[in-house]
């Protein structure tokens, strides 16, 4: 699975925290940690499919999370950096050599809750 690797990848290009699914449910990872970026697998699309063979896209949701306490417009001032950095270190990127390029998709809008924004990347892994 290519989850592992993006993490790696991030961990390698960021100068922040990077953390999987799997460390944030087991408290591996802090989640109290600012900012920071989740990598969270949010399943497969089916854009090609024959009678005997398909291609999947594994796709992934990455939350930069930064805090609020300062107000949303310091929030996004906080997370734009933080996005471009992300969307460079992956844009392109091969996890492997069995596996077509990270592209990236379209994205909702941030998440505010508590002290927290959340800014939703979304990307994808073809094979």
């Amino acid at each position: 699975m290519a989850e592992p690797l993006i993490v790696a990848r991030l961990q390698d290009k960021l100068d922040i925290q990077v953390a999987a699914e799997a460390d944030l449910e087991s408290g591996a990872a802090s989640r109290q940690v600012a900012p920071r970026v989740d990598v969270i697998f949010t399943g497969f699309t089916v854009p090609e499919q024959r009678q005997d063979a398909a291609r999947i896209e594994l796709r992934w949701m990455l939350a930069v999370a930064v805090r609020t306490a300062r107000g949303a417009v310091a929030a996004r001032r906080t997370a734009g950096p933080l996005i471009a950095e992300t969307l460079v270190a992956l844009l392109g990127w091969r996890p492997d050599a069995d596996h077509a390029p990270i592209r990236i998709q379209p994205a909702g809008a941030p998440l505010y809750a508590a002290d927290w924004c959340y800014f939703p990347l979304l990307i994808s892994r073809g094979k």
